[in-house]
């Protein structure tokens, strides 16, 4: 009788034992799916950092590009001031002597407009005597 029960709770051991390992193997298949995931979004991840780094220094390749031409504008347009500066000072030097002999003949031509005035007085002075 004796035999009996332990063969009764060797069998109870045994079954509990397997359901255990069912547990811990379920358990395990759980996690080895959860890591195959953290794997699969940490390489999605390492993909999207490579596709930002690659946009990053594309942006900074685009930005030195921009600063070279900016310079090279910059240094065109010192250029042509270099060159339009005494022109401007010509022009501007003709303009100042055409101001000033619109001036001159604006007096003039006031002048001669006002002996016109007096000589037309005076003609029509003497018609009438």
């Amino acid at each position: 009788l004796m035999g009996l029960d332990n063969t009764a709770l060797f069998e109870q051991r045994a079954t509990a034992a397997e359901q255990r390992v069912t547990e811990l193997e379920q358990s395990n298949a759980a996690l080895v799916q959860a890591r195959g995931q953290q794997v699969a979004e940490m390489a999605q991840l390492a993909q999207k950092c490579a596709d930002a780094e690659t946009r990053a220094l594309a942006a900074e390749k685009k930005l030195r590009e921009l600063k070279q031409s900016n310079a090279a504008l910059v240094q065109e347009i010192q250029a042509d001031d270099h060159q339009l500066n005494p022109r401007v000072a010509e022009l501007e030097r003709q303009l100042a002597e055409n101001q000033a002999a619109f001036t001159s003949l604006s007096q003039h031509l006031a002048q001669v407009e006002q002996r016109a005035q007096v000589r037309e007085q005076e003609l029509s002075a003497q018609a009438s005597a």
